[in-house]
């Protein structure tokens, strides 16, 4: 009887191992690390020929699979021997090239450097590389959030625009973008406040550009709206965004005293060096003691 059990035990045994190795004949060395990539772990002793013929494959396609520029190995590697896994991000190795993943993957240098936003055919060890077509899509506020790594060109690659749009569209001279910078994706809809302020405040991120886009000007009128001589403007400074027309407003007079400087006197009224220039038709700083200067009253 114990016989009889012991033969029906083994005949179980050998029918399990049958269909388990009908699932799965791995040559030594080798492991599955997906559905449909196989690797294979350097042992001493072997070379690339040795380890193609193994699986039946050739040396070009070893290297071709593993980025290889030379047929040199070392104990430990662990080598694609199949069709690398088709996988959306690939991290970026010691010695990899973006000819060497492009090859790799079935893409071109070009798909790669479009998809990642690059300009160059430098890479970093431990970035990710996109090796398909972004499929992002806008915000639906239409607004990007800019993120470490970022650059316009990136960003326009993404969302099918072009670099001028995006500079356009939210005031850029320049193609500096900062971490945590809000863009918008799509021709702005702004449009200026409905009230009859015709004076703007500047804020942070603020440009003469932006600020002429936002209300239909130019920059070369703000700049003469306001006396300016150049591009730079500060936070919290107030600009006319229309051609003032002072004779509506009401206007007081300010006799200059001992001490006075425009930037003091600008300070003691709560308006600005240029528009005291503007107002009183002002080329220079320079004023004297007991000249009378003209100021609106908002």
């Amino acid at each position: 009887m114990k016989m009889l059990q012991t033969n029906a035990w083994l005949k179980r045994v050998k029918k399990l191992a049958i269909i388990a190795s009908s699932i799965l004949i791995l040559a030594p060395g080798a492991s599955l690390v997906s559905a449909q990539t196989q690797t294979h772990t350097v042992k001493a002793g072997e070379y690339l020929y040795l380890i193609a013929n193994k699986y039946n494959i050739t040396v070009s396609q070893l290297r071709t699979w593993n980025n290889l520029t030379s047929d040199l190995i070392y104990v430990g590697d662990v080598l694609n021997v199949s069709t690398p896994a088709q996988t959306s991000t690939y991290t970026i190795k010691a010695g990899d090239t973006l000819w060497g993943i492009a090859t790799r993957y079935g893409v071109t240098v070009s798909q790669l450097k479009s998809w990642n936003g690059l300009t160059s055919d430098l890479i970093r060890v431990g970035a990710q590389l996109r090796l398909t077509t972004p499929t992002t899509t806008p915000d639906p506020t239409g607004v990007y959030t800019v993120k470490s790594g970022d650059t316009l060109w990136k960003i326009a690659n993404q969302y099918g625009v072009t670099v001028a749009q995006l500079k356009a569209w939210n005031g850029l001279t320049s193609d500096f973008i900062r971490v945590g910078q809000q863009l918008k994706l799509t021709t702005s809809t702004t449009t200026p406040d409905p009230s009859p302020t015709t004076v703007y405040q500047v804020v942070a991120g603020d440009t003469l550009y932006k600020i002429a886009q936002r209300y239909g000007v130019t920059v070369a009128q703000l700049k003469e709206w306001n006396g300016l001589t150049s591009d730079l403007i500060q936070v919290g400074k107030r600009l006319h965004v229309v051609e003032p027309d002072y004779s509506e407003n009401p206007v007081k007079e300010y006799t200059v005293k001992s001490g006075d400087t425009l930037y003091k006197i600008a300070k003691e009224q709560g308006v600005s060096v240029n528009e005291l220039r503007l107002w009183n038709h002002l080329t220079t700083d320079l004023i004297r003691v007991g000249q009378v200067l003209k100021i609106a009253v908002y």
